[in-house]
């Protein structure tokens, strides 16, 4: 087509790079949070930081496994329309172990 597609697919690999290392994140927006997201019953998940770039969103959380047993995280639970990517740092947690998962969505008109 006329690039538009391929342009939109860097945009996303620059945003996980950006979150993954800060180096990379001159040209995004970062708000440090501490925001508690009530998703399971095993693990405490907090989104830690917020990134804001033209088009998308980048989220970086941290999920903490509260339970005894090991916490299998499956990508796939975290998408939701508007998200374009989402990267799990480890999919297999142990009692109090944690993870960072970094997503990319769409960013809405009122962001």
């Amino acid at each position: 087509g006329d690039g538009r597609a391929v342009s939109y697919q860097r945009q996303i690999k620059e945003m996980l790079l950006a979150m993954a290392n800060k180096e990379f994140a001159r040209n995004y927006e970062i708000q440090d949070t501490d925001v508690q997201i009530p998703l399971w019953k095993e693990g405490q998940l907090t989104m830690i930081a917020k990134y804001t770039g033209n088009q998308t969103v980048g989220e970086k959380y941290r999920l903490t496994n509260i339970i005894q047993g090991e916490l299998v995280l499956a990508e796939q639970e975290l998408y939701r329309p508007g998200v374009r990517a989402v990267a799990v740092g480890t999919h297999t947690l142990s009692a109090g172990e944690s993870a960072l998962i970094y997503i990319v969505r769409d960013r809405k008109e009122n962001e």
